[in-house]
């Protein structure tokens, strides 16, 4: 955790700090980016394709492809809250 760095931005010392591993092994991790979806068209987030009904209709038949073949489930990050 950057508990240091946070410290040094607020400019206050954390009198108690609580650091863990992580509960997730890095066998367990795949990292991927997709650039087409399942149809074969682009899958770009940049700000212009946003509210785009073709790249979000892309984009969940796409998640919701890879969801069928990835078990024990996948965790999705997304740039902003809106993109969700």
């Amino acid at each position: 955790a950057p508990l240091p760095s946070f410290s040094m931005e607020l400019g206050m010392k954390f009198e108690v700090q609580l650091e863990n591993d992580h509960v997730i092994q890095p066998d367990q991790i795949c990292v991927r980016v997709l650039g087409k979806g399942v149809s074969g068209k682009e899958l770009s987030s940049k700000y212009g394709r946003r509210d785009d009904p073709e790249y979000i209709t892309e984009l969940g038949n796409s998640l919701a492809s890879l969801c069928t073949h990835i078990p024990a489930g996948v965790l999705l990050f997304f740039p902003s809250y809106s993109s969700m």
